[in-house]
């Protein structure tokens, strides 16, 4: 056997093995360039297979310029598409590789092409392969593309060798089944490589979605669970409030009916004493009822109102609701109030948390104020990690087993000895939990009571 047979025997069974492997990638992954290049090996295991392909007395055979048509443009549609080329430059590449493609059969077959011109031909194809890879190794690092053109160029090198007359043009073609067989590894190589590392892309970015899924149904059951809380929370509202309206409200208005019927006898009567002490009592019932409903519609807001929240300087804040509260009630200019070291920055609504401390700082001067030196503190303290405000004062205080009864609407602990309806302690709690923190109170009877509320963190 003649050694231009081995080298062919040698190729065919390399591209051969080649041309399996991609036929193999290709019904696997049904990769476009995976069949392009299937193809293109089976074309060129023909050619070295066929004896008829070979070179006759320095021509390229028919044969061979029929298998390198289909080869050369099957290569090039398939390493456009390896590297990842799309739009018009992808379509300008295709048509020139069809064009150049036909031009070897077109020639061969109608003046004959020497074995030396084919070799030329089939170089510029190669080179130009080498140069997508190239460009492809700026555009995707690590992609292996580097490795792809470094395999690719040796077979234009041996052409230009030929010319030159260092190679046997004949053996070339032989020759150039190893740079081929190597460029056909590689593809393989960083092609398996590419498709592993877009699985694994594919995965983490499961991972990832499957991650936002179990958080989205994570927060969705706390949803579900504060929805819960906040019904709960809200038809224990709609208990008290049908309490109080049954008790709190109808008894003063079946007394202001009661009270206008005397003093329409009175009048009857022409006794205007009796009858301007009805209109008295009466003028007292309304404005009662009227603070009744303007309590239920600040509870109301508090739980319906908006959160805007914001930084707040309650070094700035409480002084002003001092102000406003001395204002409002002359008798507690009379108090002291004292703000205990240095007020922190909050972030919370500035409105809502106005209407906790009027809240808290209002109650604490109306159940001190009978004592005999009354005080009423606001501070706030380090617990660990969170800052806790506090309103205290020494006033009457209350069973401590009682506590939780404070912060449900319409409950009073100490009945009729102090005006009120009992909603300001139910706006608080409302207010806090809103803010994500939480209130609780400390308090014996005769001693005082300290109220003290959390607020949740500011966003970073």
């Amino acid at each position: 056997m003649q050694s231009f047979q081995l080298y062919a025997l040698a190729g065919a069974l390399s591209l051969g093995t080649l041309t399996i492997l991609y036929s193999v990638l290709w019904r696997d992954q049904r990769q476009y360039w995976a069949g392009c290049f299937a193809l293109t090996f089976l074309l060129h295991t023909l050619r070295y297979a066929l004896p008829y392909a070979r070179p006759v007395d320095g021509q390229a055979s028919t044969v061979s310029h029929l298998l390198t048509f289909p080869a050369l443009v099957a290569m090039s549609y398939g390493m456009i598409d390896y590297v990842g080329l799309g739009g018009r430059p992808k379509q300008v590449l295709q048509w020139l590789a069809l064009g150049g493609g036909a031009l070897a059969p077109l020639i061969g077959l109608s003046s004959g092409l020497s074995a030396r011109g084919a070799s030329l031909h089939f170089a510029s194809f190669v080179t130009c392969w080498a140069l997508l890879a190239l460009w492809a190794a700026t555009q995707e690092r690590r992609a292996g593309h580097a490795l792809v053109f470094a395999s690719l160029i040796p077979f234009p090198v041996f052409v230009a060798a030929s010319q030159v007359g260092w190679l046997d043009p004949l053996l070339l073609r032989y020759l150039a089944a190893i740079p081929t067989s190597v460029a056909g590894i590689t593809l393989l190589t960083t092609g398996l490589m590419r498709a592993q590392h877009l699985t694994q892309e594919a995965l983490r970015r499961r991972e990832q979605v499957e991650l936002a899924l179990r958080e989205l149904n994570a927060t969705l059951e706390q949803r579900v669970a504060q929805r819960t809380a906040d019904l709960h929370q809200m038809v224990a509202g709609l208990e008290s409030f049908n309490r109080s309206v049954s008790h709190d409200l109808r008894g003063p208005l079946g007394g202001i009916a009661g009270v206008a019927r005397m003093a329409l006898a009175a009048l009857a009567r022409q006794d205007q004493t009796t009858a301007a002490r009805g209109l008295s009592a009466i003028a007292a019932q309304a404005d009662s009822s009227t603070n009744l409903v303007a309590a239920l519609l600040a509870l109301a807001r508090a739980g319906d109102t908006p959160l805007v929240t914001r930084p707040i300087k309650l070094a700035e804040l409480v002084p002003t609701i001092l102000e406003r509260i001395r204002h409002e009630d002359p008798e507690a200019k009379m108090l002291p109030v004292r703000i205990q070291g240095s007020l922190p920055e909050v972030h919370a609504d500035p409105d809502l948390l106005g209407q906790v401390y009027i809240n808290l700082i209002a109650n604490a001067i109306k159940f001190s104020r009978s004592q005999p030196h009354p005080e009423v503190e606001v501070g706030a303290m380090s617990a660990g990690p969170e800052t806790v405000l506090y309103v205290r004062d020494n006033g009457v205080g209350f069973d401590p087993t009682k506590a939780v009864q404070l912060f449900e609407p319409f409950d009073r602990l100490h009945g009729q000895r102090f005006e009120g309806h009992g909603v300001g302690l139910s706006i608080v709690k409302r207010i806090i939990e809103r803010h994500g923190g939480r209130v609780w109170v400390q308090s014996s009877e005769g001693a005082g009571a300290t109220f003290m509320f959390t607020l949740a963190p500011a966003p970073h």
